[in-house]
């Protein structure tokens, strides 16, 4: 994939995938909710409660990273986040209590927090005014394409009886994209 983009490019998508990720996390709470409470033996709004760690984690990681990116170099720290992110994904296929699941979803809200930040700095720093907003605008249809895409995944995995974190497992497969165009980028 690094041979068919220029840098600016790849960076580009590294932003528009960041706000693929945190939507791809919300748009299948409400599919996954009833697998989650069936398989953890919990109510549901006990199960769903636990998607707040993710909203609080974004939260917290933005707020952060008000202070972060002026210390740390942006593409050691959003290699770092992506990493982390793909991690916490991954450890949700063997989270066998529903109390575990929280603080690994805010991890993962931290990581987005912080990651939003990051691609919002790397399209203000690479496109000049009269693209910026354009370059802005294309990351909330990034967002809205992972909503439809994630929520469609998950509907098809669990149907099919799969384990309810599933799609967060195509969601961490992003992850590990971005991961990887940063790894052979150049950032500003």
């Amino acid at each position: 994939m690094a041979r068919f983009l220029n840098n600016n490019q790849r960076i580009t998508l590294v932003s528009f995938l960041a706000y693929f990720v945190m939507s791809g996390m919300l748009a299948p709470i409400g599919i996954i909710s009833g697998p989650m409470a069936e398989l953890f033996g919990e109510p549901i709004t006990d199960v769903t409660a636990r998607f707040s760690w993710l909203t609080v984690g974004n939260l917290v990681g933005a707020v952060i990273a008000v202070f972060l990116f002026e210390w740390v170099s942006l593409k050691i720290l959003m290699m770092f986040i992506y990493a982390l992110i793909l991690t916490s994904l991954l450890s949700l296929n063997i989270v066998n209590e529903l109390s575990s699941v929280g603080p690994v979803l805010g991890v993962v809200g931290l990581g987005c927090g912080l990651g939003l930040v990051g691609a919002a700095l790397i399209i203000s720093r690479c496109y000049q005014a009269e693209r910026r907003a354009s370059m802005l605008i294309i990351t909330d249809g990034c967002f809205s394409i992972a909503g439809f895409m994630c929520a469609g995944i998950a509907t098809f995995l669990i149907v099919r009886e799969f384990h309810w974190a599933s799609v967060y497992q195509f969601v961490g497969a992003v992850a590990a994209i971005i991961l990887l165009l940063c790894a052979v980028s150049r950032f500003p």
